[in-house]
């Protein structure tokens, strides 16, 4: 009744394959839209980004740092061109 003939064998075999052929093509289409890119390119993507944060972050430090500047006749400091409270016109920068 459920004897196993030779040409059972290779037919089941073969149908195996015909649907492993079939799913590796469509995975193959998949992954070749959604192409990713390789742990080199990555790592470079990764370095600049953090490149990137890390200039930006300097440039907005360098922005923030004002130079005080001595009253003379006071003592206390003052960002250029303010004046001190005892009078004093500090001097532009």
């Amino acid at each position: 009744m459920f004897g196993l003939s030779l040409s059972k064998i290779l037919l089941t075999a073969l149908v195996i394959w015909l649907v492993w052929m079939l799913f590796k093509r469509i995975g193959g289409v998949a992954r070749q839209g959604a192409a990713r890119p390789s742990p080199a390119e990555r790592a470079r993507a990764a370095a600049e980004e953090v490149t990137r944060r890390q200039s930006a972050e300097t440039e907005k430090a360098a922005g923030a740092a004002l130079e005080l500047q001595a009253c003379p006749t006071c003592g206390s400091y003052g960002t250029p061109g303010s004046t001190c409270h005892c009078g004093y016109k500090h001097p532009p920068a």
